[in-house]
């Protein structure tokens, strides 16, 4: 076979029992032209978005392309600690690299400043007797400070003496005495064993000499909780205080001083009454009536029920709804409830606008339940109610003083039976009572001997004239035939 080689290279084919041996060579020509871009190929993980300036991106951990974004330390060796997240497990060379940073021994405590140890370190055994000035409660200078201070108080500086305690005097901690010192001796055995156990506490029982707004048994005066405050029959209080510049709200069984009426006041049952102590009497009544007493209504004793008196509507009109008049309705009782009445004292949140002004007396009107400012006249019986204080449509006022009036017969030295028209009263000292009585010239003591022999026959020449017993009567056509006589008494009838 024959190869053939351009002429300029010059090459001889080689042979092998006297056999030409082929070879193949590639021989690279002039490079062509570019050819088109091929498709795009697959995105890359690239570099991880976020970070901000002076930061530097690191690996996480070894797996490729797992990094993130740190602040890296400055110059000189320093350590890059970066950004540890994750949790502890992950952190795979923290124990290396913390032990790499612990000194080996023998290194000056100067030397080790600011550098942490393994527990192991010898030096931390080393005690050292703290030296410096004292803060805090604690004053002056190590290694001997003084406490001078508790939470900030200031502790005195006096040396206590046997029985003292630490109390606060108002300023600082110091040592006191208490009120009382308590030898108590030895307790031994139950409860149940300590028979005299009472009777020692009674005789260590302090004197209780005021209970002050301010400064009372609770050191503020308000009782907030449930209390009772019991003295023993032997130490009893000596005063109780009120506060009277206190503004206090209204409620039930507080008692407090009331400025305006000028005395304690205290809440009663239900919460519309206040009661104010030693101005004013309320009685707890129960409504007789079928329908609800309004307050403001006056009324009249009736009668008792439920182990409480009864009050129906007072009226003028006769006796028996007006002789027992007991006061004024201090709040709405419905019927067959009971409530407050005031019958003597200060009664306000009334209606008395126009005609009422301060100063009127008030009356019992016929109207059941109403008052009136005008005096009723007989046969209507005259009750007094009260007097009017504040004299306001919204807010009047009334002090309730009820004073009501006797018939002639209700005196107790009166005594009258069996009433006739025309009769009068007289005292009988036979029953030593004044009683009703038919009035003739013998019931009038010496009437009939004063008349006697001072009327004559005097019935001559007197027309219409008849002689009476030591009297004579004329009609008064005789009357001008009448010559007077001295001492002579003449009747004239017609």
């Amino acid at each position: 076979m024959s190869i053939f080689f351009p002429e300029d290279e010059g090459r001889e084919v080689p042979e092998t029992d006297y056999q030409p041996i082929l070879r193949t060579e590639l021989v690279t020509g002039a490079a062509g032209p570019t050819g088109s871009q091929g498709p795009a190929g697959p995105v890359g993980p690239g570099v991880i978005t976020g970070g901000f300036t002076g930061q530097v991106l690191a690996k996480k951990t070894n797996s490729d392309y797992d990094t993130e974004w740190i602040t890296g330390g400055g110059g000189g060796g320093s350590a890059i600690w970066g950004g540890i997240a994750g949790t502890l497990s992950n952190q795979l060379d923290l124990q290396t690299v913390l032990d790499a940073k612990a000194p080996s021994s023998g290194i000056s405590p100067s030397a080790i400043s600011g550098t942490a140890v393994i527990t192991t370190d010898p030096r931390l055994s080393d005690s050292r007797t703290p030296t410096g000035a004292a803060s805090g409660d604690l004053g002056g200078t190590y290694p001997s400070p003084s406490v001078v201070r508790l939470q900030g108080f200031s502790v005195a500086t006096a040396a206590p003496i046997t029985g003292q305690s630490l109390g606060w005097t108002g300023s600082e901690w110091s040592a006191v005495t208490p009120l009382s010192v308590v030898s108590w001796g030895a307790i031994t055995g139950t409860l149940s064993n300590q028979a005299d156990l009472q009777s020692a506490l009674d005789t260590k029982a302090l004197k209780i000499t005021a209970i002050t707004a301010g400064t009372g048994l609770t050191g503020g005066g308000d009782f907030s909780q449930s209390r009772t405050i019991e003295m023993l029959p032997d130490v009893p209080a000596d005063s109780l205080n009120f506060n009277t510049a206190a503004t206090e709200a209204n409620a039930i069984g507080k008692m407090f001083w009331n400025t305006t009426e000028g005395t304690p006041q205290v809440g009663l049952a239900g919460g519309n009454v206040q009661l104010q102590m030693g101005s004013m009497l309320v009685a707890y009544v129960r409504n007789a009536e079928a329908t609800t007493l309004n307050k403001g209504e006056v009324v009249y004793l009736f009668g008792a029920t439920g182990n409480r008196a009864s009050v129906k509507r007072a009226s003028n009109v006769g006796d028996p709804t007006s002789s027992k008049t007991m006061g004024i309705v201090a709040e709405s009782i419905a019927s067959n409830q009971v409530g407050f009445i005031v019958t003597q004292g200060v009664l306000d949140g009334l209606s008395l606008g126009s005609p009422y002004v301060a100063g009127d007396s008030i009356y019992l009107d016929t109207t059941p339940g109403a008052f009136t400012r005008v005096k009723p006249t007989q046969p209507d019986h005259i009750v007094f109610i009260g007097v009017v204080e504040r004299a306001n449509a919204g807010n009047g006022q009334i002090y309730v003083k009820p004073q009501n009036g006797f018939e002639l017969e209700e005196l107790h030295d009166v005594l009258v039976t069996s009433v006739q028209n025309n009769q009068t009263i007289l005292w009988n000292s036979a029953v030593t009572l004044w009683t009703n009585s038919t009035l003739t010239v013998g019931t009038i003591s010496g009437l009939s001997s004063d008349l006697s022999g001072k009327v004559g026959s005097v019935t001559t020449g007197i027309t219409g004239a008849t002689q009476l017993t030591n009297m004579m009567q004329i009609t008064s056509a005789g009357y001008s035939a009448i010559t007077p006589n001295a001492n002579t008494l003449y009747i004239i009838v017609g």
